[in-house]
């Protein structure tokens, strides 16, 4: 397992899921989605902002240094159960 996961493979991969994140889900849902929250009225709740911060960031560590995670873009299928929150 320890050739599967290695620090070599993070900039690929951060950059693969750059490029085919917001090819897959849409450009404009993807800026929708970055954008929408900081034009909300009222305010999120930290508490809130921390768990969702907490949900994404954990499957960016948990993937990007995954050999294989870069290699083509049906590898971008594990951050779509992030787009739900």
């Amino acid at each position: 397992m320890g050739h599967a996961f290695a620090s070599r493979w993070i900039i690929g991969n951060l950059a693969h899921f750059a490029l085919w994140m917001p090819l897959l889900v849409s450009v404009p849902v993807a800026l929708a989605g970055a954008a929408l929250p900081w034009l909300a009225r009222k305010r999120v709740p930290l508490l809130t902002t921390l768990i969702l911060g907490t949900w994404f960031g954990g499957f960016v560590i948990l993937y990007a240094p995954y050999f294989c995670a870069g290699e083509n873009w049906g590898y971008v299928r594990f951050f779509f159960r992030l787009f739900p929150p």
